[in-house]
């Protein structure tokens, strides 16, 4: 991973890989682990190019064929899914009221919408985190840790920036 201070980039070997990095960026386990070397700014998580240079990766070379397929896979499917959550809330966002008493046209459809998208892309992202759980070998107890632990960094960080 190559990093300047504010624009973050990869160069990888081969083009397959970039998409089994990119899975693996946006696994819990790499999402945990940049809670855990980044640092808060403005609510935000801040990672700087040496943060970024210890962050450990896969070796996409240690990875079976159908391991590498199945990663690219589960990838593009919480694409999917997450482009479709944002479309509905981008949709959502102008049917709302302006007062909660009165309710637009179309608004409940939308929010139905929203929130069955955001329960696909939590499906999607269970099964990425799963498959790469997999490959790591990690036991069902430290699953549980790298869950728990992401969901209490990521909340820290929010009463942090409420303050």
């Amino acid at each position: 991973v190559h990093a300047t201070n504010d624009f973050h980039y990869a160069i990888v070997d081969n083009d397959g890989d970039a998409l089994i990095l990119t899975g693996y960026l946006n696994s819990s386990v790499s999402k945990l682990l940049c809670e855990l070397y980044g640092r808060q700014y403005t609510g935000l998580l801040k990672m700087e190019t040496y943060e970024w240079k210890n962050i450990p990766v896969l070796d996409t070379k240690n990875l079976s064929s159908a391991e590498r397929k199945e990663i690219v896979f589960n990838t593009l499917e919480l694409a999917n899914k997450i482009s479709a959550r944002v479309k509905y809330e981008k949709a959502l966002k102008p049917a709302k009221p302006r007062s909660k008493k009165n309710k637009r046209l179309f608004e409940e459809e939308f929010n139905a919408e929203r929130i069955k998208a955001i329960k696909e892309e939590k499906i999607a992202q269970n099964q990425l985190d799963n498959l790469i759980y997999d490959i790591l070998n990690l036991s069902h107890s430290e699953r549980m840790e790298v869950r728990s632990g992401l969901e209490e960094l990521q909340e820290l960080r929010r009463l942090r920036t409420q303050k």
